[in-house]
């Protein structure tokens, strides 16, 4: 349980009154200050055991939500065990590839009501280069009761993949947009100054980190001073560091590592642009929370992002792969200070209008009591069944 917006989501659902088990192999220090219980998944080896620690942690009565937040490793059956012995009434699987582990037992799931997300990479690419995933994924959102996405062109994809289009439901990604709002900054910047340039996110070739850089080394070369610093761990960090040096960039680019969110929100209060140039998207997080930042995105059309940033009012767009298109944003926005104040108080109302934390959960705690109030649930369960507020 790693990710923020899985905490901020977690803890808004637990102050409306949802009773909230959150099953996950790790949890950051956050999860503790969400009100949830938690329950590790992954050193229980055997059903017995998991069952009795389940006992142990008062669990195992009926808990309202399950939100299964990251996989384990253990073997899907054994992992099925602590979560039929917290008897939940709706298990909400918050990565399709969490789902996809446990597609063989979801039966012994029932009488719980079954949500998936579907977020970005586990559809959109590794179904592409793992053409036998296609079909296990596909298995497990059919059995599933209900399929969120983040983005209208994840629906779309998902409807061309086959899944039953009546199951689906769009919910953006969220931020806290207040707490976002007070990054920003009224005052202009110093114009005598470099641009100063953020990426967030995993160092993996579908961020296209290698456009990043051929666009930033076009905007040095258009004679415009920048300081580019990418946030992020991954597995392209070597390449990555080739690159900069052999473009000559390194006065100019910095890859600064994994810092957690405080340090994140630190950098986004002192940068000018974000840029994106990701192959693949659901819808960026750190992109939302940046436009909530009131700072504007330079981003690719990759998957959902021109549903987040629409081009020329809340950001800047450019095709997938075009360099010199990433390039010219970035000239056009350095050159033009009001453009980017603009730009960053567009992106900063539509985020509050749309990508508000608390219109998310209404839309999460709508679909659930929406599932749990079907028929079939209440025939599966009993008339004595308690569900969620």
């Amino acid at each position: 349980m790693s990710e923020t917006f899985i905490e901020r989501k977690v803890s808004t659902l637990v102050s409306q009154g949802f009773d909230v088990v959150v099953g996950a192999s790790s949890f950051g220090d956050g999860a503790t200050r969400t009100g949830a219980r938690l329950m590790p998944l992954t050193p229980w080896r055997h059903p017995v055991d998991s069952t009795r620690r389940l006992r142990t942690m008062g669990v195992g009565t009926a808990a309202r939500v399950l939100a299964s937040a990251s996989g384990g490793r253990s073997k899907a059956a054994v992992l099925a065990a602590p979560l039929t012995a917290v008897r939940a009434d709706l298990i909400h699987f918050e990565y399709s590839g969490i789902a996809v582990a446990y597609r063989a037992v979801l039966d012994r799931l029932r009488p719980a009501r079954v949500v998936v997300s579907c977020r970005g990479s586990a559809e959109l690419i590794r179904p592409v280069v793992e053409p036998s995933r296609r079909a296990a994924l596909v298995d497990t959102l059919r059995a599933a009761d209900s399929i969120h996405c983040v983005s209208q062109h994840m629906a779309e994809h998902l409807r061309r993949m086959g899944v039953t289009p009546g199951k689906v439901f769009v919910n953006r990604p969220a931020v806290d947009v207040d707490t976002f709002a007070r990054l920003h900054r009224a005052t202009p910047r110093d114009t005598t100054q470099p641009l100063r340039i953020l990426s967030v996110g995993r160092l993996h070739w579908c961020k296209a980190l290698d456009d990043a850089l051929a666009a930033v080394a076009l905007t040095t070369a258009a004679g415009v001073p920048l300081r580019y610093r990418i946030v992020g761990a991954g597995p392209e960090r070597e390449r990555l560091a080739f690159l900069i040096s052999q473009l000559g960039l390194a006065d100019s680019v910095e890859l600064v590592g994994p810092l957690p969110a405080d340090a994140v929100r630190a950098e986004l209060a002192n940068t000018d642009v974000v840029l994106l140039t990701s192959l693949s998207e659901g819808i960026s997080n750190s992109a939302v929370e940046a436009m909530s930042a009131g700072v504007p995105v330079v981003s690719t059309r990759a998957g959902g992002m021109a549903e987040a940033v629409i081009d020329g009012q809340t950001g800047l767009l450019a095709e997938i792969g075009d360099v010199a298109g990433i390039s010219r944003c970035l000239v056009e926005l350095a050159s033009d200070e009001e453009r980017r104040g603009r730009l960053g108080r567009n992106a900063m109302e539509a985020m509050t209008a749309e990508f508000d934390l608390s219109r998310q959960v209404r839309v999460f705690a709508d679909e659930y009591r929406r599932l749990l109030e079907s028929p079939a649930h209440r025939t599966s369960t009993g008339p004595n069944r308690a569900t969620a507020p």
